[in-house]
């Protein structure tokens, strides 16, 4: 497994892109832009988002090129994970890096990032799993 270790306890800070602090979105752009050199691109979001009814996190999606989806079967370090908010399926609003062994990292308002295992409860929230391809294709598999 790759050693994540320091981007473990990294501190929320709305809008973060470093090691002084992240938001979910920043961690992602901080783990994949200093481990594999890939840029992603930033993005205007106001901090309750989710509540205004809006999927940014989908949009992100949309908007990223060489990026496909890929599937649980097949997840592997580095892959991201978008997640729904809860159980209800409405809005995108949460994401985290996958890292090996049913593990992924993310960060939230209620606590610094974090290991945590791909458990039930995340399983039944996510929305997408996505890989960087050069190929860019729509699904891997």
């Amino acid at each position: 497994m790759i050693d994540f270790s320091k981007y473990i306890n990294l501190k929320f800070k709305y809008k973060g892109r470093g090691f002084d602090g992240v938001d979910c979105y920043g961690l992602v752009w901080l783990i994949l832009n200093t481990e594999k050199q890939l840029e992603l691109p930033e993005y205007e979001y106001s901090k309750r988002w989710y509540t205004e009814g809006k999927n940014y996190i989908v949009e992100i999606k949309k908007d990223i090129n060489n990026w496909a989806v890929s599937n649980i079967e097949q997840i592997r370090p580095f892959d991201v994970i978008l997640f729904y908010n809860s159980s209800n399926r409405i809005i995108v609003n949460h994401m985290g890096l996958y890292v090996g062994e049913n593990k992924f990292i993310h960060v939230n308002e209620d606590h610094n990032s974090i290991l945590e295992r791909l458990d039930d409860m995340w399983l039944r929230r996510i929305y997408a799993i996505m890989r960087y391809s050069k190929e860019g294709t729509d699904k891997i598999g």
